[in-house]
């Protein structure tokens, strides 16, 4: 392997691109081009001749911006939930580097990167392409919605829905309600997400109603805790499905459907069994 000076590592994709005949591969977990014009044009050049383009990039709500730049220009990313791979290659040569492929790395970052020179050096990057890359091109960006769209668009029924996020939690608050959502390791270090809700006294002593009359909870548990030392009593959903995503401020594409189905299917349980609480 050669190694590549970082002043010239963006030189060295540029030419890869420029020189490919039949294909070029481009894995980067983050792609930020607008305004990036030396990359943009070779990448329409690419497409004009007909030569064929693979990009991956990471799956993840916070990379919707890069998504949404490469679809703009016709390319449609495949998807890898936790990607840190950076490899380009077309047929003829193979670059592996730090470099993501942003405009501000090609100014600013200190970056290595390595080249192939023989053919051996080439087909090891192939063949780890081929290992752990190209299962995931079936997994098509469809990320054009965030999961609090999908969110506000399944609990429409409730008009007056404000859904709030941070970081590591959001709230979904309907009219009367306040649902608070995070994403939890469980005592195995899996992954879990969690719905809580607050109940009032009334509520919670009618929780063995609830477990008779409300039992469509796919994937879901659900726990009644009483409250201690002048703490709420409160009902808490957990996924009992396996959940890849870490947080609930970056879900992956992949998850974003299960997720909000998981947290749609609580809400409007919670809410029809308060409702039916009052009424009795």
């Amino acid at each position: 392997m050669k190694i590549i000076s970082p002043s010239k590592i963006s030189g060295e994709i540029f030419t890869l691109i420029d020189e490919a005949d039949q294909f070029v591969v481009l894995v980067s977990p983050y792609i930020k081009i607008l305004g990036w014009h030396k990359f943009t044009n070779r990448l329409k050049n690419l497409l004009d001749r007909g030569t064929k383009l693979e990009i991956y990039v990471r799956d993840g709500q916070k990379n919707l911006d890069s998504i949404n730049q490469l679809k703009e220009m016709g390319i449609t990313p495949y998807l890898i939930p936790h990607l840190h791979s950076k490899l380009y290659f077309n047929e003829k040569s193979a670059i592996s580097t730090s470099m993501n492929l942003l405009s501000s790395s090609d100014k600013n970052s200190l970056e290595i990167g390595h080249k192939s020179e023989y053919q051996k050096e080439y087909d090891e990057i192939v063949k780890y392409y081929k290992r752990y890359i190209r299962p995931h091109k079936k997994n098509i960006s469809d990320f054009e919605t965030t999961l609090e769209d999908e969110l506000y668009s399944k609990l429409s029924a409730f008009h007056k829905l404000k859904i709030y996020s941070n970081f590591y939690s959001f709230d979904v608050l309907t009219e009367n309600n306040k649902f608070s959502v995070q994403i939890m390791k469980d005592q195995n270090g899996r992954n879990t997400l969690q719905i809580q809700g607050i109940l009032s006294r009334k509520e919670f002593e009618k929780r063995d109603f609830f477990h008779s009359e409300y039992n469509n909870l796919n994937n879901l548990g659900i726990d009644f805790i009483e409250g201690q030392d002048n703490n709420y009593d409160t009902v808490i959903g957990f996924s009992k499905c396996n959940i890849d995503s870490s947080r609930i401020s970056n879900v992956l594409n992949l998850e974003k459907n299960l997720i909000s189905d998981l947290i749609t299917s609580f809400v409007q349980n919670i809410e029809a069994f308060k409702h039916d609480s009052r009424k009795s």
